[in-house]
């Protein structure tokens, strides 16, 4: 088992299965634009180039936050809704660009959480972002996404 960090060997970790039948029941059948170890020239289309379905979950790779959020925000603006789990960054550019003021909802995972095939938690507080597509009603201008604080039994 891999010890879990943020660094280059580890950024692309497989969303725990607890997490994923959560995200089920709570938003329903979801599309992953951007799955486990995809590879470029694989049958599946790039995430970051194609477009999305109506309801997406996204776990990118930490070093590539940025972009996918972008892409979001992207998406969102299609009437998409996406659903990212990123790590939690409050005073990060991205964070006070993108997520602030286009998220619906940001919800912050107390706890560390175990990655599958990871001894132990991840040490940076996650969360899952929300951006609702426009046909749900878009934030109002000048909004700040709503911040919850989300407790499960599976972080540690």
């Amino acid at each position: 088992m891999r010890t879990a960090s943020l660094n280059k060997n580890n950024i692309d970790v497989k969303t725990p299965m607890w997490l994923k039948k959560w995200l089920r029941e709570e938003y329903g059948k979801y599309y992953d634009p951007c799955p486990f170890k995809w590879k470029p020239g694989s049958r599946r289309k790039d995430g970051l180039t194609s477009d999305w379905k109506k309801l997406n979950y996204v776990n990118p790779p930490f070093k590539d936050t940025k972009a996918w959020l972008t892409k979001g925000v992207e998406q969102r603006d299609k009437g998409n809704t996406s659903v990212f789990l990123v790590p939690f960054r409050a005073t990060s550019k991205y964070f006070r660009d993108i997520v602030l003021p286009f998220a619906r909802k940001v919800r912050v995972l107390a706890g560390k959480i175990t990655f599958e095939g990871f001894s132990g938690g991840l040490p940076v507080p996650l969360c899952l972002v929300e951006f609702k597509g426009e046909d749900q009603g878009l934030p109002a201008e000048g909004h700040t996404a709503a911040i919850e604080w989300w407790t499960h039994a599976k972080a540690v």
